[in-house]
């Protein structure tokens, strides 16, 4: 009597072409599948590091900002009270949170014949879970 696995061996000799391309298109296929697996990880990852890394940033601006002039020049000529930060550090709600606020000041002076950006900020005020400083 002959036995399963003699019948397959003689089967794969017979059909020696056949069975390497067998063999090999289940090799691509397994070889591609863990590539594909291992490149959509890879991007998952990188993608949360580059969004941890870039961050959230929103910038509240006065009402009554000339929003062409604003795109224009990068800063608004008008100001908010500086207790606008401390109000919003003091809020709370289910669609706000934030890690810290920084208040800006920009202008424009003219200094040794050039026009000069001048920036002032806040002192940084974090969250109060936050444990770190920015």
């Amino acid at each position: 009597m002959i036995s399963l696995g003699r019948i397959i061996w003689k089967e794969i000799l017979h059909r020696k072409f056949n069975f390497l391309l067998g063999v090999l298109a289940v090799l691509v296929t397994v070889a591609l599948f863990i590539a594909f697996l291992t490149t959509a990880g890879a991007a998952r990852r990188e993608k949360t590091r580059v969004t941890r890394d870039m961050g959230f940033n929103l910038r509240i601006i006065p009402k009554e900002t000339d929003m062409d002039r604003f795109w224009a020049v990068g800063f608004s000529e008008k100001t908010m009270p500086e207790e606008s930060i401390h109000r919003f550090a003091k809020s709370s709600g289910v669609f706000f949170s934030y890690n810290h606020l920084v208040a800006t000041l920009q202008q424009h002076f003219p200094g040794q014949g050039k026009e000069v950006l001048l920036t002032g900020l806040s002192p940084t005020i974090t969250a109060p879970e936050q444990k770190k400083q920015p």
